[in-house]
């Protein structure tokens, strides 16, 4: 039996929870199948692209409560709006009107929906839903307590070198979803002991090769090359075979110069010209004459380069503002010799550190110190 199995039968068994004893020679870690076959009773299952009209949601949250084997019974739920814009559902719970609002867009049940219902169980219920498979929603009703002890187990990832082995155990791709969500920045762009990422070091692994194209495919960063300036692409052409630059990106992108990008940004009603990156823009205006943007450049993102081309797999800086998290999103790239790799999630207050970085990759001075700032290590000979 896996670890992560012989986990979870020991947090049950501890909780007093009832189950079904998994078969001595059981060899999945994927929580979603452990518990199909421990617990099915508290199994909540659906396709998540099921919204055609606000009455889908009052099916859905019956399924939810029907995981609860009782403990939830919404009285009178009732569901208005309209998709493309407001969703009001409505239900009553000992004897309180409990009430989800939430934007509808598509066919997908809402994130917000999601975020309700967990607040809603967290205040309410004995227990929550925790997630087990994200490419159908699939989800676990359990103790409050019995889900922090399971991620506790199953998903701290404090480095690279731990995320490394969870996937090469023969992770699912739900499993993957699920640690990407929960990562740190510092473990999601870093490096294992031995100064590979995490893809680098799976195009060097004995992994098969849809082990490391679902991690390719699952993680966020696969134009991060490893502390030696050795790039993705070329690890899984020479390791695997594969041709992942042509692939994922046929063609680089061509560029414009900054007064031209500068006319289009201010020629688009649409773009998305937030203060967070006009402030960055106009602190480093004079060092951005110099450089290349993307053409399709519309300040969702900045992207910039010094080359005629934009190449995300050899010269690119990207920066990216997340409201939410209220952070700066910096992603900078030189590959080849007196290069290094660089990626960060900086609080807004300190815009300092993001206009400081930028204008040293902008005037070629970032990379150099080998072993700083992202610069490739020297390797020892």
């Amino acid at each position: 039996m896996t670890t992560t199995a012989q986990g979870i039968t020991a947090i049950l068994k501890k909780a007093g929870i009832a189950f079904q004893p998994l078969p001595k020679d059981w060899n999945s870690s994927n929580l979603d199948q452990i518990f199909r076959y421990m617990v099915p009773e508290r199994i909540c299952e659906f396709d998540p692209a099921c919204i055609v009209e606000p009455v889908d949601y009052v099916g859905i949250l019956a399924a939810f409560a029907q995981a609860t084997l009782g403990e939830f019974a919404p009285e009178n739920p009732r569901a208005e709006g309209r998709t493309g814009g407001s969703i009001l559902l409505e239900f009553v719970h000992a004897e309180q009107v409990i009430r989800f609002k939430f934007k509808q867009d598509g066919r997908w049940v809402a994130d917000a929906f999601y975020v309700q219902l967990r607040k809603f169980c967290k205040k309410h219920l004995t227990g929550n839903y925790l997630s087990v498979d994200t490419n159908v929603s699939t989800d676990v009703y359990l103790p409050h307590k019995v889900i922090s002890q399971i991620e506790k187990k199953t998903r701290a990832f404090d480095d690279v070198d731990t995320l490394l082995q969870f996937v090469l155990s023969g992770a699912s791709g739900g499993d993957l979803l699920r640690a990407r969500d929960r990562l740190s920045w510092q473990v999601k762009a870093g490096y294992t002991r031995s100064g590979e990422s995490l893809l680098t070091a799976l195009a060097k692994s004995d992994a098969e090769t849809d082990t490391f194209m679902c991690a390719f495919e699952t993680f966020d960063f696969p134009y991060l090359p490893n502390r030696y300036g050795e790039s993705v692409w070329e690890l899984a052409q020479r390791f695997r075979g594969l041709d992942l630059k042509r692939q994922y990106h046929s063609e680089d992108e061509k560029t414009l110069g900054y007064a031209e990008i500068r006319e289009m940004w201010g020629e688009r009603l649409w773009h998305n010209n937030l203060p967070e990156y006009m402030q960055v823009i106009n602190a480093l205006d004079p060092d951005l004459a110099s450089m290349r943007f993307p053409v399709g450049g519309n300040l969702f993102d900045i992207a910039l380069c010094h080359t005629p081309v934009f190449d995300l797999w050899s010269d690119a800086a990207e920066l990216s503002y997340s409201r939410p998290d209220k952070v700066y999103i910096v992603h900078l790239l030189t590959l080849g010799p007196d290069g290094g790799a660089l990626y960060q999630e900086i609080p807004v207050d300190r815009v300092d550190m993001v206009i400081d970085l930028l204008r040293r990759y902008c005037r070629r001075t970032l990379w150099t110190a080998p072993g700083q700032d992202g610069a490739w290590l020297v390797t020892q000979e």
